[in-house]
């Protein structure tokens, strides 16, 4: 099992990023690690609903603005060396380099990033959208314009580093998804995040 135990605020802080297309469970996940590390979970959506109503999804000023609200938080998060969980989704209206800005500032104020991909097969994905828990975040929710866009490129994401692990969530249930990246964590850092002593079933 691996212990439990609080990723401290002010010492070698680290950033847990999960990334995935929409209905992969993101905000499911992240929320049940944010649970078992004690770490806020600031998950996509906490910054696309400032955005969203001013601006139209993907536009130029939305997307300047919801770059601009990233970049910011990850800085402020860097100075105070703030350890948390954050979460977004693979769509082409993030630049390719983006994200290597957000960890860059991370590494600079000497803290650590892990990178987290999730993913599921098609036909469940596409169960998922329509769950009715996603109306809460004003999440995507219909299939076709879901499958509009992908069939757009618009889901099309070249991530420029490798995750630290890939999770099946149809495979896995959230607990167990948790499990597996808290033991891939444990195995990258046993000092932050604790030992493991049962051999991965991931």
């Amino acid at each position: 099992m691996v212990i439990n135990m609080p990723v401290p605020a002010q010492q070698n802080f680290t950033v847990i990023i999960l990334f995935g297309l929409p209905g992969v469970g993101k905000y499911t996940v992240a929320q049940k690690l944010a649970e078992r590390l004690k770490l806020p979970n600031w998950h996509n959506h906490a910054s696309l609903d400032a955005v969203t109503p001013l601006f139209a999804h993907a536009t130029q000023p939305y997307c300047r603005l919801r770059n601009m609200i990233w970049l910011h938080a990850f800085r402020l998060a860097a100075a105070q060396q703030l350890s948390f969980i954050h979460t977004f989704c693979t769509e082409k209206s993030v630049p390719t380099n983006f994200h290597e800005r957000l960890r860059r500032i991370i590494l600079k104020a000497g803290g650590q990033v892990h990178y987290i991909q999730l993913h599921c097969p098609e036909p469940i994905l596409e169960e998922r959208l329509a769950n009715k828990d996603r109306a809460r975040f004003r999440k995507l929710r219909d299939v076709q314009t879901y499958q509009r866009l992908k069939q757009q490129g618009f889901f099309h994401f070249d991530m420029p580093i490798v995750p630290l692990i890939k999770i099946d969530t149809a495979r896995l249930e959230p607990d167990a998804s948790v499990e597996c990246i808290c033991q891939a964590l444990a195995r990258e850092n046993p000092i932050l995040f604790g030992k493991t002593t049962t051999p991965s079933k991931c």
